[in-house]
């Protein structure tokens, strides 16, 4: 684009650009930003709080506006070629810091409202600090709570460092989080299924902190079923997976489900996964298909025709095979108790997962491929999707 274009282009998005400056919508603040605590006081602290942030980025982007006017008069004062151009671009950062500025000034203004009704519900007036102190204890146990069924809920424990901090506040799991648990432990006793979803990956622990893995983005194992992700950093393949079989033993699972962190998963995939298992009898270990990264397109399960060992292509049909691909595969756990150890490993001549299906068949497993449920696989090094 042009210079002029460009000029245009700005100019004609101005009441655009105006009108998406809140960056903390009043609905998010009230909701994510104030509304995160468990007491009244402690969201009315948070709310000032915010506000005396914004007022003083305020204030120092007003000092960052006089300061850089007093160097646009000097500037224009010299009237050289590089001291015009040095204040055309001193007016382009002004002109974002006055947008940044009318987002803060809306953001203030969502935390006062946010603020004045939160004080109508207090006598038509603000907390004091002894008031806010006296509110911790509530506050605590309240948080505490929260957190320790949350950890309920996803994992059908609490997690250590809750419990630590419930230590901490003199309530180490007091009945009411034990009677919960109990309830939930016999709720899904009768006819419960438990899954430990396998993640091997080489990803640093921030990175799936900050984006999460995308080979669980869009599916899911539905409620009838619990479900555990464990995720297995930094180890080799075959010894990640030694690692997740034993914990799903350890667990108590029923099913390991493999998946591979260079997968993409179709919604419903895993749902007819388990309706192939259920139809394939209690002792069959099965997988969704998906190909191989290169050209030509190659299905990564080999099956035998004809006394010869081939890849498997997608003809939409289920086939039993003679080696399981691991991308996205269930394997229930008792097989691991019927095989020597390691049940997975990587040697000069066959991968992790031809491993295991020779292991497996040996031991009477059957394993089967359904060619209609394809998955994506994604090359890591310059993201090409195989499909």
């Amino acid at each position: 684009m042009s210079h002029e274009s460009i000029r245009r282009t700005r100019s004609a998005i101005a009441d655009d650009l105006e009108a998406i400056q809140d960056p903390t919508p009043e609905f998010s603040m009230r909701h994510f930003v104030v509304g995160q605590h468990d007491a009244a006081g402690q969201q009315w602290a948070q709310c000032v709080l915010e506000t005396q942030n914004r007022l003083m980025a305020v204030a120092a982007a007003d000092c960052d506006v006089e300061l850089a006017e007093l160097k646009l008069r000097k500037l224009e004062k010299r009237a050289t070629r590089k001291s015009r151009i040095k204040a055309k671009k001193m007016r382009i950062e002004l002109r974002g810091i006055a947008l940044a500025r009318l987002g803060t000034i809306r953001g203030i203004g969502h935390l006062l409202k946010i603020k004045h009704d939160l004080e109508s519900q207090h006598g038509g007036r603000g907390w004091t600090r002894a008031e806010l102190d006296a509110e911790q204890p509530e506050y605590w146990q309240r948080r505490l709570d929260r957190q320790a069924l949350l950890d309920i809920n996803a994992t059908g424990r609490v997690g250590v460092g809750n419990q630590d901090a419930l230590r901490m506040v003199g309530r180490p799991i007091d009945p009411p989080m034990e009677h919960v648990a109990a309830v939930e432990r016999r709720c899904l006793e009768v006819g419960r299924n438990r899954i430990l979803v396998a993640v091997p990956t080489m990803i640093d622990r921030e990175t799936i902190k900050r984006d999460g893995l995308e080979c669980l983005k869009g599916w899911e194992v539905p409620g009838t079923f619990e479900r555990r992700v464990y995720v297995v950093q930094g180890k080799p393949v075959a010894d990640a997976y030694n690692d997740a079989a034993r914990k799903a033993i350890e667990d108590g699972a029923d099913f390991l489900l493999c998946v591979e962190d260079d997968h993409r998963v179709s919604p419903g995939t895993f749902e007819k996964l388990w309706e192939l298992h259920r139809t394939s009898g209690p002792r069959s270990i099965v997988g969704a298909w998906y190909p191989q990264k290169k050209e030509p397109r190659t299905g990564a399960a080999i099956a035998v025709r004809n006394g010869r060992r081939e890849y498997l292509q997608d003809d939409g049909k289920i086939h039993e095979v003679y080696t399981v691909p691991q991308g996205f595969t269930l394997i229930p756990t008792a097989v691991f108790r019927e095989m020597p150890q390691p049940w997975f490993a990587t040697t000069n001549c066959i991968t992790q997962d031809s491993f295991f299906s020779q292991l497996a068949r040996e031991a009477g497993w059957k394993l089967y491929v359904d060619t209609a449920l394809r998955i994506k696989h994604v090359c890591r090094d310059t993201g090409r999707t195989y499909e």
